[in-house]
């Protein structure tokens, strides 16, 4: 997978944010937003321009955050992967 947007992310409080510029043809005020938990932003930063795939991020994910299990891990990841596919946000 990879991202298609590779906007960096602005913190507000505990929430991080992306703003997507309006699509070419698109009113100027139609900007998207997207919200992350910090856990979202840490492995949506930490995977830069990099292809990747769910055990990429399942690994991040044990590998930084001490108690989770693998099989959480990995169910976390596809969750968050479905999203971020609805969203436009990456591509397989």
């Amino acid at each position: 997978m990879k991202k298609l947007i590779n906007n960096s992310l602005k913190k507000l409080g505990k929430s991080f944010f992306m703003a997507i510029p309006p699509k070419k043809g698109a009113p100027s005020n139609l900007n998207e937003v997207f919200t992350f938990n910090e856990t979202a932003a840490f492995l949506w930063e930490e995977l830069g321009e990099q292809d990747f795939d769910a055990d990429v991020l399942t690994g991040l994910l044990l590998d930084n955050f001490e108690g989770l299990d693998a099989q959480t891990a990995a169910a976390d990841v596809e969750e968050l992967l479905s999203q971020w596919r609805e969203y436009g946000l990456i591509e397989n």
